[in-house]
């Protein structure tokens, strides 16, 4: 299976690619803006670092093609999420894991900012959801420094804000990674059960 990490922090895509390097299988793709040739040397084989912008369409395309699973964190520019969404959809990717973290998405404090800042997100979770594939999307409010519980909700269920430490995201997405083989064959038992 082959994983790309697409827009995230620096620290949240070294944590996440060291621990999906050292818990799974699979093959990963970094596409960053940061340089992390460290981490390519630490990927045992397994990782691939290209370094480009979001808004580059044919390098995202380019890298997205033969990927199984991106996770993506959340975009702002109208201009950056039609390159990904349009990327995501022509390259045949199965499983969108999207990370939306208003803290990381603008310096801005949300009270001042609040109502262009969640109409970006809303606009990226809508989307995700309309390229109807099997997605997952996390919704935090913020990184918090404390070990707070969260909750898995159905589609559409309103969102009340999450605080998680970087830790318990990681720890998450990677667990989602570790079902996906489970998650497919479920899927695919509930089609077969509707026919």
């Amino acid at each position: 299976m082959n994983i790309m990490i697409l827009g995230f922090s620096k620290e949240i895509e070294i944590l996440l690619t060291t621990e999906l390097i050292a818990r799974t299988p699979h093959n990963l793709t970094l596409y960053t803006e940061a340089d992390h040739h460290q981490l390519e040397r630490m990927g045992k084989g397994k990782l691939k670092v290209l370094k480009g912008e979001v808004i580059d369409k044919e390098a995202i395309y380019k890298a997205m093609n033969g990927i199984d699973i991106v996770y993506v964190n959340s975009v702002n520019d109208d201009y950056s999420l039609d390159i990904i969404i349009e990327s995501l959809y022509e390259c045949g990717v199965k499983r969108i894991i999207a990370v939306s973290i208003l803290e990381i998405s603008s310096k801005t404090p949300i009270g001042l900012k609040g109502n262009q800042i969640m109409s970006g997100h809303a606009k990226f979770a809508k989307g995700i959801r309309d390229l109807r594939k099997d997605y997952t999307l996390v919704c935090l409010s913020k990184l918090s420094t404390k070990e707070n519980a969260y909750l898995l909700t159905h589609e559409r269920t309103p969102f009340r804000g999450v605080e998680m430490t970087t830790k318990m995201i990681i720890q998450f997405l990677v667990n989602i990674v570790s079902m996906a083989f489970e998650r497919e064959s479920f899927i695919k038992k509930s089609l077969q059960d509707k026919t």
